[in-house]
Parts: C-alpha cells; sequence; structure tokens
C-alpha cells in the first residue's frame, strides 16, 4: 500500500496537480532547461487543468526557485 501511494505520487498528473507545469517547444520536445529557449520562441504549457501557449520574451539562466529546508 506504501508503495503503491508512492507510486501514484509519480504519476505525471499528480504532479501537474501539484502546481507544475510541463512545457515543451515548437516541436513537442519537453524543455528542462532555460539554455533550451531562445527569446521569441513559442512554447506549450500543460497544467494539470488544461494548457496553454507562450512566447518566450526574456530568458534568465541565474534564476533559480529557493530549496526548501
Amino acid at each position: 500500500a506504501r508503495l503503491a501511494g508512492a507510486l501514484a505520487q509519480l504519476d505525471p498528473a499528480a504532479v501537474l496537480a501539484r502546481g507544475y507545469s510541463i512545457v515543451r517547444d515548437a516541436r513537442g520536445r519537453a524543455v528542462t532547461r532555460v539554455t533550451q529557449l531562445a527569446a521569441g520562441d513559442v512554447v506549450s504549457l500543460r497544467f494539470a487543468d488544461g494548457g496553454a501557449s507562450a512566447r518566450v520574451e526574456d530568458l534568465d539562466p541565474s534564476a533559480r526557485e529557493p530549496r526548501s529546508q
């Protein structure tokens, strides 16, 4: 039961429901690093309840979300 619960949390739908999103480039490839993007690129965004498209305006490779401790 514990293993099933842990695996359920890794389900992509569960991850999206926790507030994460999936970003894909114009070719449909997952974007995992800012270096994969350029200003003006169009990306698709996937959320728990749907999707959207966006155009990259500027990049900030030094911006990082602080980690909780």
